[in-house]
């Protein structure tokens, strides 16, 4: 999935008012937590989020656990 296709559907998802659960996957350091938090602030910035608060969680070991 490109940059532009993430950064779409976080957007979808931040501005939706429904309490969700997104959960984006990918190896460490391709930026997965930086586009999060830069397209939270953009939107926030504009008062565009649909809620007010989220919680973000991270699930890195750097290979300690293996997914089923």
């Amino acid at each position: 999935m490109s940059v532009q296709n993430v950064r779409k559907a976080l957007e979808r998802f931040l501005k939706s008012d429904e309490a969700q659960v997104l959960c984006i996957r990918g190896t460490w350091g391709t930026g997965k937590t930086h586009t999060f938090n830069e397209v939270l602030g953009d939107l926030a910035g504009k008062h565009l989020t649909g809620l007010k608060k989220y919680a973000k969680v991270t699930l890195c070991s750097h290979g300690r656990f293996q997914m089923a």
